[in-house]
Formats: C-alpha cells, sequence, structure tokens
C-alpha cells in the first residue's frame, strides 16, 4: 500500500550519495525537508518558490517496504534486483514476466481503484524500426510507437490502423559539444558551430524524410512548450557560401587538398573532423548519411557512430558516449522531463556538467554561459507566467546566439492505434494514463 513515508524513502534515496540518479534536481536545489504527517500527508518544505514542483517533484515513487532492506544491507539501491523486477507499482497494471530482449508482460492489478477492463498488455520488443511496422501492418500489434511521418501513409492505407500524433514537449536536434576536455577544438568557436548550423540543409531533410507539416523545422528546445516557445526566432537558414566564409575566417583551410579542412593547433595538423553520434534508429541514419554529403560541400568531415540505444543512454558511469564526450554532434529527440513546464534547469547549467566528479550531472554538453545560469535560477523561482515567458525569450536567445543546440524538426509522439483497440486516449505527460479503460472489440478477442 502507497504511504506519505514512500515519499520520504523516495527523496532519501534520491539525496543519498551512496546512491546514483540520474540527477538531483530540483531536489538538492529547492528541496529542505520532505515529511509524512500521517499515512496520507505529505510535507515539502522548500528554501524558495519553485515553478515547476507540480510537474518535476515525485515522478516516481521508490516502495520502502522492499527497498530499505537492501539499502541498509548493501548500503546501494544502484543494484537492487527490483530496478528490473518491480514487483510491486502504483498503477493500473503491474509487472508479471520480462525477458529482455523480447517482451514485458503487464497483467491488471487488483488494488487498482478502478479495475481495468483489459487482463493483460504485451510489449513486445522489436529491433528496428522496419520491424515494428512489419508488425503493425500485419496485424500483430494494436499500438505502434515513436512512429516517423513518412510511416503514416502505409499504416493507414487498408483502413485498420489509425495514426495519432501527440505534442509531448519533443523536439529532434543536435546538441553540440563544447567541453573543453572532450570535443574538437573547432567547436569551441561559436563561428565554427555557426559553419556547421549553415553548412546543414534541415529543410531539404525534412522535406525528403518526413511530413512538413508535422515535423518542420524546429527553432529552439522550448518549441513544443507552449506558450513559451520563442516568439521571434527563426530557424538557421541554409546558406553554405556563409559558412565556407566562417570556416576560412576561423582558420580553417584545406591545405593538403584532401577535401577536407584542418588547421595547425600547437604545432599539429588537425582535421575538421567531426563526430557525428546518434543510435541506431534507421531515421537518424539517413539523416547522418544526408548531412555527411552536405558537410562535404564546405569541407568539413563527418564520423558516423550509431550506438544501441542501451549504450547511447547510458551515464558516466556506465561509459555513456554522451556522458563522456565522445562526440561533437549528438542527434536525438529531447524534452523537458517538467513538461509541460518549460524548466529544464538540468541540462543546460554550469553545476550540471558531467564529469568524474559529477557523473550524475544532467548537462553532457559541457556547455556553461553564467549569464543563462542566472535567468535559469531566476525562471525556477518565477511564479508569474508572463514574467516567466519574457525569461524563456531571453533564454532562448542566448542558446541560439551561442549555436549549441541546432534544431532539426517538431517531434510530436506518432502512436498507430488498430481499429480492434477502443478508447485509447494519449497524452503528452503520461501516454498510457487511460490505459484502465481500454477495451478490445468484443468479435475481435
Amino acid at each position: 500500500k502507497l504511504t506519505a513515508d514512500d515519499y520520504v524513502f523516495t527523496y532519501d534515496m534520491i539525496m543519498s550519495e551512496k546512491n546514483t540518479p540520474l540527477s538531483r534536481y530540483p531536489y538538492e536545489d529547492f528541496v529542505t525537508s520532505v515529511e509524512a504527517k500521517d499515512a496520507t500527508t505529505v510535507v515539502v518544505t522548500f528554501s524558495e518558490p519553485y515553478a515547476a514542483w507540480l510537474t518535476r517533484l515525485f515522478t516516481f515513487i521508490l516502495p520502502k517496504h522492499i527497498l530499505q532492506p537492501v539499502f541498509e544491507s548493501e548500503g546501494t539501491i544502484d543494484t537492487a534486483a527490483w530496478n528490473r523486477n518491480p514487483t510491486v507499482g502504483v498503477g493500473p497494471f503491474v509487472l508479471s514476466e520480462w525477458e529482455t530482449g523480447s517482451h514485458l508482460a503487464f497483467t491488471a492489478n487488483p488494488n487498482w481503484i478502478n479495475p481495468p477492463k483489459l487482463q493483460q498488455i504485451f510489449v513486445r520488443i522489436v529491433p528496428d524500426d522496419a520491424a515494428q511496422e512489419a508488425a503493425i501492418l500485419a496485424g500483430d500489434t494494436d499500438i505502434g510507437v515513436f512512429l516517423s511521418s513518412d510511416q503514416i501513409e502505409k499504416l493507414e492505407a487498408d483502413g485498420k490502423v489509425k495514426v495519432v500524433a501527440v505534442p509531448s514537449g519533443y523536439n529532434e536536434a543536435w546538441f553540440i559539444n563544447v567541453n573543453t576536455d572532450t570535443t574538437h577544438p573547432a567547436m569551441l568557436d561559436v563561428n565554427v558551430r555557426k559553419a556547421v548550423a549553415l553548412a546543414t540543409d534541415r529543410f531539404t531533410i525534412v522535406k525528403d524524410l518526413l511530413v512538413e507539416e508535422i515535423n518542420p523545422v524546429n527553432v529552439t528546445y522550448w518549441d513544443m512548450t507552449k506558450p513559451y516557445q520563442t516568439d521571434t526566432l527563426k530557424p538557421y537558414p541554409y546558406d553554405p557560401e556563409e559558412a565556407k566564409r566562417l570556416l576560412d575566417e576561423a582558420g580553417w583551410t584545406d591545405s593538403d587538398g584532401d577535401g577536407i579542412r584542418d588547421k595547425e593547433i600547437d604545432g599539429q595538423k588537425v582535421d575538421l573532423k567531426l563526430r557525428f553520434i546518434t543510435n541506431q534508429r534507421e531515421l537518424r541514419k539517413s539523416v547522418q548519411a544526408v548531412v555527411e554529403q552536405q558537410w562535404k560541400l564546405v569541407g568539413i568531415g563527418a564520423e558516423l557512430v550509431n550506438y544501441s540505444s542501451d549504450v547511447f543512454w547510458n551515464g558516466y558511469n556506465d561509459g555513456g558516449p554522451q556522458a563522456q564526450g565522445l562526440y561533437e554532434i549528438a542527434e536525438f529527440s529531447s524534452a523537458q522531463s517538467a513538461f509541460p513546464d518549460p524548466d529544464a534547469s538540468s541540462g543546460w547549467t554550469c553545476d550540471q556538467i558531467v564529469n568524474a566528479d559529477n557523473p550524475d550531472g544532467g548537462n553532457t554538453q559541457g556547455y556553461c554561459n553564467p549569464e543563462l545560469d542566472k535567468l535559469m535560477k531566476e525562471q525556477a523561482v518565477t511564479i508569474d507566467p508572463v514574467k516567466r515567458k519574457e525569461l524563456y525569450n531571453q533564454i532562448q536567445q542566448i542558446i541560439y546566439d551561442d549555436y549549441v543546440y541546432i534544431g532539426m524538426w517538431q517531434d510530436p509522439d506518432l502512436w498507430s492505434v488498430s481499429s480492434r483497440l477502443k478508447n485509447v486516449k494519449f497524452s503528452g505527460v503520461y501516454p498510457f494514463w487511460n490505459a484502465y479503460e481500454w477495451e478490445v472489440e468484443a468479435a475481435a478477442q
């Protein structure tokens, strides 16, 4: 049974130095204590107002009765068996089986306040986008996840599947590594970063690979978080001639005629060849291939690297390529954890830069701008939405001018739903919030 003690325990585990959470923000910044007044009352005390408390605090709850004995005996819950086999939960379905690389099975939770209409939800794990598409077309799955817009026409052709777009704050983008310890020296020059943006025809990429009406090129990290999106900024244009001029001006020229610009740094010739990393998604591989050709036109080389998702998203201590700075350009789709609130401080502030001394930080780019830090702190404690909107206009202007984030396209969640599954209502915050109401059409059972 969920009680206030579970909330207190969750807070204690997040804040314990013996555990390695993905981030301690915003607890370590704004929360001074969490107390259980009684079994059903949690009292959270803040050091100052925190605007995003409703969507940022307690996005998960840990079961004290299961994990406290583990913490007491092992000194950490990082390796607790429950992490991969949660035997209890607080939702309408509970995990009953998990076979790595194959499937997860969830059965109806008899203790849920509204008894689910389905008895089981079976989640099949497929190796790639093509395998998922084949399963949808064959009628082997009722819900398809995180589709791309170029699949819609094919999936809906026979009338048995409907694709639904749901904004959830996500934008596909490039995150630029500007960490002096790990990145290519060229990435420390804002004009080189600008040249990379201008050398990339994102508009043609979207037109050729996606549906422009669904995935227009985005401008900033907050394009899909209305009303905090930019009011004035426009996507960086495609201008390869200006990119060449900027690179020439920065001293990057093709001295040996091999097609890749270079520059002498500390007595050694350094090629302008950038590590462009992402996961194994076919759409992103296609983007990489196009970009490699576009960059050649201005003399930028590309080292294309694709990691499996379980590696790509790893943290610092697990050798994650983003966390360890093994890139210059990292492409993926992301949104602030507080969505629909705009707060994303943990990914942009100086104190969140990931390194050996701060492995659980949220800033994997090594980007540090004191002016941005000040604004991020101010927005977090600003309750007035009009004033907060003004702060976000300033925040987006700084990031835009520093060329550390290059938008690729707006990326609403695209779900496919089979005609036999009824009462599905997706949300951008908790996609399967009404799973207890789902029903399979009687004739199809």
